[in-house]
């Protein structure tokens, strides 16, 4: 009737009544609703939700007409239908705080304490309100597991990049046939120098203390050892000049620029041009071409506590698609530096 007269006739003082009315009216709907949800056992009905829908449009037409109550309340009271939607509708006071200060420590990327006070909320809350609270804290756990592998992924760029430096002058130094530790040795020497020389320092001595025949004899052997000494490197070169692909006489092979053994790979590395490498040092120098080195344990921590996070998000909400494409993502790093639980070394990551 009011709200006839009110088209009918414009009276400040029947405005007035009728927003207080509305008001009135608007909050005892959303307060019977909520102890009716809190009394019921099936959680949120149409019945409920129709309530705090029709309270809420009370509220909103006492705002419209002036009511500086109604407009106060209608703030208030505009989030309650998705509210009840979401199964938050109705929750205790105490477990309400907890969910604004969760919700407050998220805004400010605090997620060890939004993770922390939502827990606390889900734990509190009715059965019935659990399902949202699941959501919330899903979406806390995958934002806590993004930005602690965000920060993994920025250290394991920077070690990449210093990788690159060291593989250059390890490989640097291993063309130079110097010892690369860790690596393998120092390309191979031919043994027979070492024996030649051994040989000609015995028959030094057997000259210096023999005479006679015997002596004579030895420093005939000891000239022979000295031309062969110096004229099989001479025999190499013109070989190396006359045939530079053969290391073996008819294996038309290159020769291992480190030991002279017929080479079967041949690499071709930036900045060197074309390596002929043996079987030995070829697998040699991939093992540091391909060296990778593990993170350190601040790094290798923060990849497996994402992947644990991201599992966390999965379970709490498992039509979420994202959570379990994150979790992948983590765990394709674990794989890559074999930092899995059951590994010896990597087990300590995961305490």
């Amino acid at each position: 009737m009011l709200r006839k007269a009110g088209k009918v006739v414009k009276d400040k003082e029947l405005t007035e009544t009728l927003a207080e009315i509305l008001t009135t009216r608007g909050i005892g709907l959303i307060n019977e609703a909520q102890k009716k949800l809190q009394e019921s056992r099936k959680g949120l009905t149409r019945l409920i939700e129709s309530q705090v829908d029709k309270g809420v449009k009370c509220l909103k037409e006492a705002k419209d007409l002036g009511s500086k109550r109604g407009a106060e309340n209608y703030e208030r009271a505009k989030g309650l239908v998705e509210q009840a939607k979401s199964g938050l509708f109705g929750l205790d006071p105490e477990i309400a705080g907890l969910i604004n200060q969760a919700q407050k420590a998220a805004e400010g990327s605090r997620w060890d304490e939004a993770i922390r006070l939502m827990k606390k909320a889900r734990d509190k809350a009715p059965e019935a309100g659990r399902e949202a609270l699941d959501k919330m804290l899903a979406q806390f756990y995958n934002a806590r597991g993004v930005q602690m592998l965000n920060t993994a992924t920025e250290k394991l760029n920077d070690m990449a990049q210093s990788r690159q430096k060291m593989i250059g002058t390890l490989v640097d130094l291993f063309l130079e046939g110097k010892s690369v530790p860790g690596f393998g040795t120092k390309p191979k020497k031919k043994k027979w120098k070492a024996v030649m020389v051994v040989a000609g320092i015995v028959l030094l001595v057997i000259v210096m203390l023999a005479g006679g025949e015997e002596g004579q004899k030895a420093l005939g052997q000891l000239i022979l050892l000295a031309l062969i000494m110096i004229g099989v490197p001479i025999v190499q070169a013109l070989k190396s000049t006359l045939n530079p692909f053969s290391s073996n006489p008819g294996s038309g092979l290159p020769r291992c620029r480190l030991c002279r053994e017929s080479a079967s790979y041949r690499f071709d590395l930036p900045g060197k041009g074309e390596v002929s490498l043996c079987s030995t040092h070829s697998d040699e120098l991939r093992k540091i071409i391909e060296f990778e080195p593990r993170p350190d344990d601040l790094t290798a921590r923060l990849i497996v506590a994402s992947f644990k996070d991201f599992g966390q998000a999965s379970t709490l909400d498992p039509q979420a698609e994202v959570f379990d494409k994150n979790r992948r993502s983590a765990s394709e790093i674990i794989d890559r530096f074999h930092l899995w639980q059951n590994n010896d070394n990597a087990a300590k990551y995961w305490t």
